[in-house]
């Protein structure tokens, strides 16, 4: 078993588990409008200080997890912006560093 603290409370998960699917189970808010494909973004949440998109993570350790509200994505510059439908997301062409994907 893995503690996992999600914003500040403590969870436990077995080895191999989805981060998605702890926060679920754990009651935080979580969009896949991708059908966790990993090409939305929407579930981007920091584990350990670095961004990860939690339908593409395992745990495989303990971690610090910090959520976002569910409408809030980074822009290319790394400022917090705001957007309510899936397309403004979804057909992005850079991830938050300006790098092209």
């Amino acid at each position: 078993m893995h503690k996992v603290t999600i914003n500040g409370k403590t969870e436990y998960a077995e080895n191999g588990t989805l981060l998605s699917d702890l926060l679920i189970s754990a009651g935080s808010p979580a969009e896949h409008p991708c059908g966790c494909k990993g090409i939305c973004r929407k579930c981007t949440v920091s584990v350990n200080g670095k961004d990860e998109l939690s339908c593409q993570y395992k745990i495989i350790s303990d971690i610090d997890v910090i959520t976002a509200p569910p409408e809030a994505i980074y822009s290319e510059t790394g400022a917090a912006e705001l957007h309510t439908s899936c397309e403004s997301i979804c057909c992005r062409t850079h991830d938050v560093y300006g790098i092209l994907i």
